[in-house]
């Protein structure tokens, strides 16, 4: 009995040892450790070693792709058991020669890119296959190594476990997100694999709105219901638009005529609704080439959509612009389109204001009968550069300046010898516009005055008007007489700033009295022969720009002139002097300044020049300083518009120059300006006499004519209101919560039935519907989108100005400018009388000196400057220190017997006013007795004489050139003086010399 247990004992173990060779693995952990793992042989054959060496002898191969198991060691080594000759034996695997596979495998779902998708029966692309699949097959798989996935698969009712190479197939996204887009295909195909051969399940017209979700990179899975049953489906990733996630509220223009929002995104499908071009509508994004908008259909709710190159989109922020009307005329429209109705237009040049809409429209705001009215300006029918209009004369350049050498032209650039006639140079070189080139100051001598400027009250105020004598805050009343008369406001304003010495003459304070004059000037005696005094008292005339201010009869013929024309307040004095310019120039085509002075168009037909405001060759260029330093320090966005002549052959023309060229001697005078010749201004002044006090319904009833009617001024098309007219009521406005889409996971009849949903009641308010049905939601449109800008009209602001006193930061530099122009360029307030004593002949005069006479204050203490030549009564502006060096822009002089100076108007610190003469020391002016005095070029008696002064006063006063510490340049005997403000030479101390302060 015990030895047939033995037998069978040893028998089990012998059919022990035959399963084992059966079903054991080639290689086999001596322990199954919990840290074997398994991998991929990577090299054919794949070698495991007696010994951690390449040296080593091999005990076992297998070939490439082979999965074996091993332990991960340390180093380059792993850690195998082999059978090897039926024991178990230890061998080791070169730990590049294999590929370890990941510990925890993850399940994936991808998409078969081969034509034929394998699976491997073992981890290489040349081992036999399981099974095939076609490209675009649904395949799952678990993560094995980097390049080979791991999957299961049945053969022949068999479960095989097998490998597809990573390349093979592209995984599907791990967390899908759900997307709404637009079928762009016709017909658009749900296939039932990722592969347009597989079979279509559903296809969907073009602009269909589907929804479905991510899968891979050119694949979207969607759900769909084919005969009532639900499916998974693909959609190719290029046959559909994907819309925004995020949907974004836009206001845009129609483009079409009519504009359409379709059914679907699809210009095929259905028409909801149409619009005219140029409605503004109100819409959201949704696809690249679509819009989604919500409209009333027979009072329902609808979803619908339009194209995207259908409508142009408004800006989300708008920019307030100056600019200027390009065409003859230029309307504003009713609709942002052409073919909308003409609100109001405007002749060509108008100022406009508008603010930015779109890339091809402007809106702006005008007025029907006192209405504001929204409106459209195209872009292409203004700018907001500036415009340059170039004038072709018929003659050349030298005809000019033989016309204007007949009447004796003047100027005071004659290197130290006063006031001259004018070299053929010097006119060469005024005449000739080439010599001024774009952009600088003295290229606004082309400037149009006829246009305005379309200033603003407020900002004018604080940077041109603040301190300025009786002109303090006037700026909306310039602007009313610029208004009313066509002239530019900044040109008005620096003539008048100019000719009163900012605001203080005798003639902007205010005349009571004076000595009548007749138009010549000359003095109107009574039958007796006893001159006829003019006393209005306690009524005052005042004269803002010099009109009819003769240099020999400044202070009578303007007050004169004033009375005569019923000036009897600085407003009107502003308002209605600016019909000097408009009538006697501007109507005349004398449209800048550069034809004020040189009446080109005179020319055309004679030969000699005529009709000129100005003998002084310079006088258009040194009038653009004040202009163009206003014009730099304003914050708005002006639009100017210049008229540059042109002559036949002007490019070969002489260019000229500045250097005066003449011989005759004469006295120097800084400061001296001469104006136009007695008989020209009479003719001039006389004939602008009888247009002074044109009607103001004649004028309104002419700007009607002109499609500017009197309750719109040029700027008024873009002033804002809070009354501004919404065309929301009008329009149907795209909601932006939309919830009902065309989805792919539903059957069409389903999608139909889900699409009818809409949230009406809560988006009804914001549609935008220009049919009946919309009209209940009007109101509340109007208020939503009321545009509360704080543009408030123009007008209103200009009128409101005046009543405000602005304190403000002054623009220092552009009044230090008007005060020197005003006192280096006009002579015409050189006489400042007390009112009070009328038959006493003038006592005072005022000199001025060239910028480049300096002072300093002497004493211990500071003194004070003020706003005034009448010191007792002024207004303090700043305390000069001791010591501080100022520049002495001129005094005002007693002319008695007994000479005695009684103030200086000075410049210190950006400031100018008026200073006690006992304060100041003179640093730099020289005086010289004799009657000839020679200017050298060199500190030389042998050098070049530059200067022969001559005088029958037996007295020369030059100034000395100053370094940076106020100390004279001097060598030797020899002291640098100024001939002009661009250069200087050189007198000699022992050219008696009298007196150096």
């Amino acid at each position: 009995m015990k030895k047939s247990i033995q037998f069978n004992s040893a028998a089990l173990i012998f059919l022990a040892a035959i399963l084992l060779s059966v079903i054991v693995p080639p290689v086999q952990s001596s322990v199954l450790a919990a840290d074997a793992q398994y991998g991929i042989a990577l090299k054919n054959p794949t070698n495991i070693y007696s010994k951690k060496s390449r040296g080593a002898s091999v005990i076992r191969t297998y070939e490439k792709g082979t999965i074996l198991k091993y332990r991960q060691g340390s180093g380059d080594w792993h850690q195998a058991v082999v059978y090897v000759n039926g024991k178990w034996q230890d061998g080791f695997i070169y730990k590049h020669d294999v590929e370890t596979s990941t510990a925890s495998p993850v399940t994936k779902k991808g998409v078969a890119l081969q034509s034929a998708t394998k699976v491997f029966s073992s981890a290489s692309t040349s081992a036999s296959s399981w099974k095939s699949y076609p490209a675009g097959s649904i395949l799952k798989y678990r993560t094995f190594t980097a390049n080979w996935y791991e999957a299961t698969v049945y053969v022949k009712g068999k479960k095989k476990t097998g490998y597809i190479y990573r390349t093979h197939v592209e995984n599907a996204v791990e967390k899908p997100d759900t997307h709404t887009g637009v079928a762009l295909k016709n017909p658009t195909a749900v296939y039932s694999n990722a592969s347009t051969t597989g079979k279509s399940l559903k296809t969907y017209a073009k602009g269909s709105i589907l929804k479905y979700r991510t899968f891979t990179s050119n694949w979207y899975e969607a759900t769909v219901y084919v005969k009532g049953k639900k499916h998974t489906g693909y959609i190719r990733s290029t046959d559909v638009d994907n819309a925004v996630s995020d949907q974004t509220r836009l206001e845009g223009i129609g483009l079409q005529n009519p504009t359409t929002v379709y059914a679907a995104a699809s210009t095929s499908s259905k028409k909801l609704k149409s619009y005219a071009a140029g409605t503004v509508l109100i819409y959201q994004t949704f696809a690249s080439d679509w819009y989604q908008a919500k409209v009333y259909v027979s009072g329902k709710a609808t979803t619908g959509y339009i194209h995207a190159s259908h409508v142009e989109g408004i800006y989300e922020t708008q920019k307030r612009l100056n600019g200027r009307a390009l065409k003859k005329p230029t309307n504003v429209y009713a609709n942002a389109s052409r073919q909308a109705k003409v609100l109001k237009s405007y002749a060509q040049h108008s100022n406009l204001i508008f603010k930015t809409l779109s890339p091809t429209w402007f809106e702006a705001t005008v007025y029907i009968k006192g209405v504001a009215t929204k409106g459209y300006i195209h872009v292409n029918d203004v700018t907001t550069g500036d415009v340059v209009h170039t004038n072709k004369y018929s003659y050349d350049l030298k005809h000019m300046v033989d016309s204007q050498m007949k009447v004796s032209p003047q100027t005071d650039l004659t290197g130290g010898k006063g006031w001259q006639h004018a070299s053929r140079n010097q006119v060469e070189y005024y005449t000739n516009p080439t010599n001024f080139k774009k952009g600088s100051r003295e290229y606004f001598q082309f400037l149009v005055l006829s246009h305005l400027a379309g200033l603003d009250a407020k900002e004018t105020n604080q940077k041109f008007l603040s301190n300025k004598g009786v002109l303090t805050n006037k700026a909306s009343v310039f602007i009313d007489g610029a208004k009313k008369h066509n002239v530019n406001e900044v040109y008005l304003i620096a003539h008048s700033l100019l000719e009163t010495g900012n605001g203080t003459s005798a003639l902007a304070k205010g005349i009571s009295s004076w000595t009548k004059r007749d138009a010549r000037g000359n003095i109107v005696k009574d039958k007796n022969g006893k001159p006829i005094t003019m006393n209005i008292a306690p009524q005052k005339v005042y004269n803002v720009y010099g009109i009819g201010a003769f240099d020999k009869c400044a202070r009578d013929c303007g007050a004169q002139r004033a009375y005569d024309n019923g000036w009897f307040s600085v407003d009107t004095a502003i308002r209605e002097g600016a019909a000097f310019v408009s009538t006697g120039y501007l109507d005349r085509g004398q449209d800048t300044i550069y034809k004020m002075r040189w009446n080109p168009d005179h020319l055309r037909n004679a030969s000699t020049g005529y009709h000129q405001y100005a003998t002084d060759v310079g006088w258009a260029v040194k009038q653009t300083k004040t202009i163009y330093n206003m014009y730099q320090s304003l914050s708005g966005n002006y639009t100017l518009v210049f008229d540059v002549p042109q002559y036949v052959n002007q490019n070969n023309a002489p260019k000229g120059s500045k250097d005066w060229q003449g011989v005759a001697p004469a006295i120097f005078i800084p400061g001296l300006l001469q104006d136009m010749e007695d008989e020209q201004q009479d003719e001039m002044l006389e004939e602008s006499k009888d247009t002074n006090h044109v009607d103001d319904d004649m004028q309104n009833d002419a700007k009607e004519e002109n499609n500017t009617p009197s309750d719109v001024t040029e700027d008024d098309s873009a002033t804002e209101t809070d009354q501004e007219t919404e065309e929301d009521a009008d329009q149907d406005e795209v909601d932006s919560d939309v919830d009902q889409e065309t989805e792919a996971d539903t059957d069409e009849d389903q999608a139909d039935e889900e699409d009818a949903e809409a949230d009406t009641e809560q988006e009804a308010d914001d549609e935008l519907d220009t049919d009946e049905e919309a009209d209940v939601d009007d109101e509340q449109d109007v208020n939503d989108e009321v545009d509360t800008d704080d543009e408030q009209n123009a007008d209103e602001e200009a009128d409101t100005e005046n009543d405000q006193n602005v304190d403000g930061e002054t623009d220092k530099e552009g009044d230090q400018d008007a005060e020197e122009e005003a006192n280096s360029d006009t002579p015409d307030e050189d006489v400042d009388v007390d009112e009070e004593d009328v038959s006493s002949p003038d006592t005072t005069e005022e000199i001025m000196y060239p910028d480049y006479v300096s002072g300093i204050v002497h004493g211990e203490e500071a003194i004070t400057m003020v706003d005034s030549a009448d010191i007792d009564t002024a207004k303090r502006l700043t305390e000069i220190p001791s010591e501080a060096v100022l520049d002495i822009i001129g005094e005002i002089r007693n002319t008695e017997d007994e000479p005695e100076t009684l103030r200086y108007l000075v410049s210190f610190e950006d400031k100018t006013g008026y200073v006690d003469r006992k304060d100041i020391q003179v640093t730099n002016l020289l005086e010289f007795e004799t009657e000839q005095l020679l200017i050298y070029a060199e500190p030389d008696r042998n050098a070049d004489v530059v200067v022969h002064l001559q005088t029958e006063e037996k007295t020369q006063f030059v100034a000395a050139v100053a370094d940076e510490e106020n100390q004279w340049i001097t060598s030797d005997d020899w002291i640098q003086v100024y001939i002009d403000e661009d250069h200087t030479g050189w007198v000699n101390r022992n050219d008696h010399l009298i007196e150096i302060e």
